[in-house]
């Protein structure tokens, strides 16, 4: 098992500024000396938050306690999205082909370590169980949601855009998308996707016929990375050619960076099954606690909106969710879903992270039926209270950085002892 988070991981380009200039003595630096440092610090951390310098400047030292100031985790995706960007690019200048899935989640994870964290099993069939990673978003209070994640790359030949939802695997030719749902109903949790679509220029000549609020889907600047809900993609390629998957499955998703917030209030969910729903679930889509809950809502959103179009009956009947959730039992609806979505969605949802997850947090190795089924666990730590929607446009700062190499740093993870 290999890690990109618990152990301390020296890279070239990061570098630390560490000046405790209050502390220093009077006759060695002067009052205005300070101010001038102290103004430098300041630039230094408004460098750190501009993603033009993606994986640059990790952390500042702060010159009155000495500790250091991480990125917050919403910061370390985005940063991380625009090291997938800027890696694609420099192949497309350089005509090379596009990057594997697997590359690109290498190049997303190094980048968002140490905030975000990974751990990478050595051996995994995909093939076999459909599944990529577990992510698993993290409450202080140890609340956790989980998701199975697959990884989807935006492709177009000679101007025909696809996204290969229905692609198939292993000895039986079976759709991934199947063997995903199977591992998401052993794990207990939901599956969705991220999508690597590529920047602005590598969509330039993308079609979407859907209506467009936030400007088309070509044009979004934070698309690159996006998630979209496992049930939002089965949804598509149950109700569409294969040709409109891009498109369209792209237009529904949002960027990976957002789940950790954005300036735009939470939308309304008013669902089928609302009036018979839990009061514990039924506050939560009102005014969701945590960064745990608040994620769950969002999967939820995208699932319930395809719910409220089916014209079908409501099954009220409940069934159990798996030990730990939330709540014991919530109604099997399905509608024409592939399988209860209440159930599916708020499994994930726990009062605690299971035990494979605490096993591999403190560097034990999880049971055989975890690893066997999984490339790994991603582990996303609660964000910070105050985030921003959009990063600052700030000028270029005279500092003489170095260029960014932290997409080499995905191709040789560390080995845990």
């Amino acid at each position: 098992m290999t890690t990109g988070g618990r152990e301390e991981v020296q890279e070239r380009d990061d570098f630390i500024v560490s000046l405790n200039i209050d502390r220093t003595p009077d006759d060695i630096c002067s009052a205005g000396q300070r101010r001038l440092v102290r103004e430098l610090l300041a630039e230094l951390r408004r460098v750190a938050e501009d993603p033009r310098y993606a994986g640059i400047v990790r952390e500042v030292i702060d010159p009155v306690t000495g500790s250091a100031r991480r990125r917050a985790p919403r910061t370390a995706l985005l940063q991380a999205r625009l090291a997938v960007e800027d890696y694609q690019l420099r192949r497309r200048r350089e005509g090379r082909p596009l990057l594997m899935e697997e590359t690109a989640t290498q190049i997303l994870l190094a980048s968002a370590s140490p905030e975000i964290e990974y751990y990478e099993f050595t051996k995994t069939e995909e093939s076999r169980y459909g599944a990529d990673w577990l992510w698993v978003w993290l409450d202080r209070s140890g609340v956790c949601f989980m998701m199975l994640v697959q990884a989807k790359t935006l492709k177009v030949n000679n101007g025909r855009w696809s996204l290969d939802l229905g692609y198939r695997s292993g000895k039986g030719k079976r759709r991934q998308m199947d063997l995903l749902l199977e591992s998401a109903e052993v794990f207990g949790v939901p599956f969705s996707y991220v999508i690597y679509a590529g920047d602005r220029q590598y969509r330039a000549t993308l079609e979407c016929s859907s209506p467009h609020n936030d400007g088309h889907c070509r044009d979004r600047d934070r698309a690159g990375v996006s998630w979209l809900a496992g049930l939002s993609a089965h949804n598509v390629m149950t109700m569409l050619r294969p040709s409109e998957y891009a498109a369209d499955a792209l237009h529904r998703s949002m960027p990976l960076e957002d789940m950790l917030g954005t300036d735009k209030p939470l939308p309304p969910i008013i669902d089928l099954n609302r009036k018979v729903l839990p009061h514990e679930v039924r506050d939560l889509l009102s005014n969701p606690e945590g960064q745990a809950q608040t994620i769950a809502r969002m999967v939820f959103g995208q699932v319930s909106t395809i719910r409220m179009g089916q014209f079908s009956a409501a099954d009220t009947a409940l069934m159990p969710l798996p030990e730990g959730s939330i709540v014991p039992e919530l109604p099997r609806d399905r509608g024409h879903l592939p399988l209860p979505y209440l159930p599916h969605v708020f499994g994930g949802l726990r009062s605690s992270a299971p035990t494979f997850v605490q096993d591999v947090m403190a560097g034990r190795t999880p049971p055989s039926w975890v690893t066997e089924r999984l490339a790994g666990i991603v582990i996303v730590p609660d964000s910070e209270p105050e985030v921003r929607h959009h990063p600052p446009q700030l000028p270029a700062p005279s500092l003489q950085l170095p260029p960014s190499t932290s997409a080499n740093a995905a191709e040789e993870p560390r080995r845990v002892a």
